[in-house]
């Protein structure tokens, strides 16, 4: 198992490697290719580093934990700006709704992300 989850945190580090702090444009599960970055690749990579963090504390790997939770707070930073502005749609700014918006949230997330409406951002449940 611990080489599991250290080949799995390596893989979701360097997934982050994208411009702007964003996980680098790539398939998300629709397994097509993709000019942008969906929010189906953005918010599992943001909860998985969120899970390697703990993860990696677990197997006393405090460092790697540590630049875990940093990277999963920035990520969840950056994908709330970039997504959440627009609705959480698919893409940046457009594309609608998508169902990857439940990766953001219990059991995914270890907290909620904030869902942002025009102008103000502030927690709020899926009905």
């Amino acid at each position: 198992m611990r080489a599991a989850i250290e080949i799995a945190t390596a893989g979701v580090l360097d997934a982050r490697a994208g411009r702007r702090g964003l996980p680098k444009v790539s398939p998300d599960y629709w397994e097509v290719s993709e000019r942008e970055l969906s929010l189906g690749i953005a918010a599992p990579v943001a909860m998985g580093l969120e899970h390697a963090a703990y993860l990696n504390a677990v197997l006393g790997h405090q460092e790697t934990a540590r630049r875990c939770r940093d990277a999963a707070q920035d990520t969840r930073a950056r994908v709330r700006s970039a997504f959440g502005r627009n609705g959480y749609q698919l893409y940046i700014s457009r594309g609608g709704a998508d169902s990857a918006l439940t990766f953001l949230l219990p059991p995914y997330a270890q907290r909620p992300m904030p869902m942002c409406s025009r102008g103000s951002c502030r927690p709020r449940t899926l009905c």
